[in-house]
């Protein structure tokens, strides 16, 4: 996750908003918090809005509203998503303002198809951007790692005994837990 925010070059004072609040979603929420940006959270799921709230989300909500046109400076700096799916990919063009960025860290399936208007694209200066496996953040993540600001072992939000399987796969199915 320390490769998608610096991807998406988030400064401090940045509105960023993050969709998808699942671990993934959660540690990208709490690097740009940390950093002195102002984020908001998108999840359908309570437990994970207010999981992201002890992550440093400065708001959370279920359903986004920018609150006018992008091209008037309505919408966010930078939006992350963080789930993967086409449709909330193709949203999160939506929620950038003129000038923003938004980075699809979520992993789509490899049939998935986001439409796109490059006109939209060209007259909000917008700059879409991906992420991968990166492995030279590895320094910096150990760094963030030792400097304590983020209790990280809240992502871990169930535990089991192999004998409990069938206790976890209920947790799993139920989408009621984190990791």
């Amino acid at each position: 996750m320390v490769h998608a925010v610096n991807v998406g070059q988030v400064k401090n004072s940045d509105r960023v908003l993050v969709i998808g609040a699942g671990p993934i979603g959660l540690m990208v929420t709490a690097l740009c918090a940390t950093s002195g940006a102002v984020v908001d959270v998108c999840d359908i799921n309570e437990m994970r809005r207010l999981k992201a709230l002890e992550f440093g989300a400065a708001s959370v909500t279920d359903k986004v509203d920018v609150g006018g046109d992008p091209v008037l400076g309505f919408g966010y700096d930078v939006v992350f998503e963080c789930v993967g799916l086409a449709t909330t990919m193709t949203a999160s063009l939506g929620y950038a303002k003129a000038g923003g960025t938004v980075v699809w860290v979520g992993v789509a399936k490899p049939d998935a198809v986001v439409p796109v208007s490059p006109f939209d694209v060209y007259r909000r200066e917008l700059t879409i951007k991906s992420t991968y496996t990166n492995p030279f953040g590895m320094e910096q993540a150990v760094k963030i790692l030792c400097d304590k600001k983020v209790d990280w072992h809240k992502l871990i939000s169930h535990t089991f005994n192999i004998k409990d399987f069938d206790k976890a796969w209920q947790v799993f199915q139920q989408n009621s837990g984190l990791k």
